[in-house]
């Protein structure tokens, strides 16, 4: 969807309107799929077309989306679906959408930030507070090198917003398919109501998903990351954290690795590999700390 963020902060009048562009760049047709938009008590959003249906594969579809700010005395409505309420400084709104897999059909979901929504919030710079992405599922196993980091930090209620990232594998065969039991999150850092899931089917944790937007939509500038694996989808992620301009944390006990090969055929310890992917990260894209020093710090 384009564009991803929507921001009010040089909102002149009381309506306006822009053109959303939804781009199916692959080659299936988007089923069922939808435009929802939250509510809020000074502003609506209207899309001239809500329920969309199917996207076809390789296509392009310009939505005009009417916005309105609203009599605070007035009651909010017009609305096609409320995914939020209240006086927040950003929300969410949401495009969702069904792909057919064999039998079955994988739900999907990219976000469109709203920010500056009151004018106390200021723009794309408000906020520091920190976020946790964690790739921890039943299909993967323990790794070596971490600690009970996760456990102790759910435990705790270290208080920032949450955002689980789920591997969805691309290979039906594989544990982490979404047809497979291995897809499902270890207890220790299942979801909480309200707490997003985000589903990815690369390393990185941003590639083909709404995570940037949700980050910005929700006012955070860190990141701090726990999950597995060290070289792979922490390490991926956490470089492009990095490079999209969010402060980025790795909690080296509450992240872990496997073994591996070198290019020699020679056996790495998960200690080690775990140890240099740490290593490759410090001070250039990450700061590395323990969950104690983490938890310290509050």
């Amino acid at each position: 969807i384009e564009p991803n963020i929507i921001d009010l902060a040089n909102f002149v009048g009381t309506e306006q309107q822009i053109n959303l562009t939804l781009r199916n760049h692959g080659l299936v047709a988007a089923q069922n799929t939808k435009l929802s938009f939250p509510t809020h008590s000074r502003w609506s959003f209207t899309p001239l077309i809500g329920d969309v249906g199917v996207l076809p594969a390789q296509s392009t579809l310009v939505i005009p989306l009417t916005i309105r700010k609203l009599n605070l005395a007035a009651a909010s409505g017009g609305l096609i679906t409320a995914a939020g309420t209240g006086d927040a400084c950003s929300l969410p709104a949401k495009v969702e959408w069904e792909t057919p897999c064999g039998d079955t059909s994988i739900k999907n979901s990219i976000s469109l930030g709203i920010i500056s929504m009151i004018p106390a919030c200021g723009g794309m710079g408000g906020g520091d507070g920190g976020s946790f992405t964690s790739d921890i599922w039943d299909g993967i196993g323990g790794g070596g090198g971490g600690g009970g980091g996760p456990t102790e930090l759910r435990a705790k209620d270290y208080g920032e917003p949450i955002f689980h990232v789920k591997h969805n594998s691309r290979l039906p065969r594989s544990p982490q398919h979404p047809s497979n039991p291995g897809n499902v999150f270890k207890d220790i850092v299942a979801p909480r109501d309200g707490e997003p899931v985000i589903g990815k089917d690369v390393n990185s944790a941003f590639i083909g998903t709404d995570l940037e937007a949700q980050l910005r939509a929700a006012g955070l500038e860190e990141v701090i990351i726990v999950g597995l694996t060290t070289p792979h989808c922490i390490s991926t992620s956490a470089r492009m954290a990095s490079n999209l301009g969010f402060a980025t944390t790795v909690v080296s006990d509450a992240t872990a690795a496997h073994a591996g090969r070198g290019p020699d055929g020679a056996v790495i310890d998960a200690e080690t590999m775990h140890y240099h992917a740490l290593a490759a990260l410090n001070g250039e894209f990450a700061t590395i700390v323990t969950t104690a020093e983490l938890l310290s710090k509050e």
